[in-house]
């Protein structure tokens, strides 16, 4: 696409299955659940921001996917991300979203990572290496069935901290969590798999 702050969106009955480079500039695409996408999609330069949404399930292979410094989730639906995927941060708002399920998903996230009134799943075998994990005020949850790889976040900090709400910790038998983490304030719940083990 020209220079420009270009917008594009896949609706939930769209396909797109030419190359799309946004080219310059501060670009964003959202991908609503329904739309399929089989062309390569890159942002071009500029920070660009990637949102998935809807009300349904959606699933990207995230190796068509390029040049993106913003994942978001909203909606009430579920999107599934396959594939190796590198942003800078990542904001889950709304509906579940999960990195890998029967496929696997390598995700990195350089700044930081936020929930807010959504799920954030890591299915067995994916991983996802983000420095913090911070909740907002909604009821948040964190499903750890894969490898979640955090900062040190130095004595008496945590790298996770759900923070306000009615927050819930999932940790299943495959999880692996390698920082201290706070479920908050808030009446919250922490679920231990059968055979998972964790440090206090």
């Amino acid at each position: 696409l020209a220079g420009g702050a270009d917008v594009l969106t896949v609706g939930a009955s769209g396909i797109l299955t030419a190359d799309v480079d946004m080219g310059a500039d501060d670009d964003t695409v959202t991908l609503t659940t329904g739309a399929v996408v089989t062309g390569s999609l890159s942002g071009g330069t500029g920070t660009d921001s990637l949102i998935l949404t809807g009300d349904g399930t959606g699933t990207l292979d995230a190796t068509i996917i390029s040049n993106f410094q913003t994942l978001t989730k909203t909606g009430t639906g579920a999107w599934t991300v396959t594939g190796p995927v590198s942003v800078d941060d990542l904001a889950v708002d709304g509906g579940t979203l999960t990195f890998g399920n029967g496929t696997v998903a390598t995700a990195t996230v350089t700044n930081g990572a936020t929930i807010d009134g959504a799920t954030l799943e890591i299915a067995t075998g994916s991983s996802l290496s983000v420095p913090t994990i911070t909740g907002g005020t909604g009821s948040d949850q964190l499903i750890v069935h894969g490898t979640l790889t955090l900062a040190d976040p130095g004595a008496g900090n945590f790298a996770v901290d759900l923070g306000a709400g009615a927050d819930e910790l999932h940790w299943g038998a495959l999880g692996a969590i390698d920082q201290a983490a706070t479920l908050g304030a808030g009446n919250d719940s922490f679920f231990l798999f059968s055979d998972a083990t964790v440090s206090v």
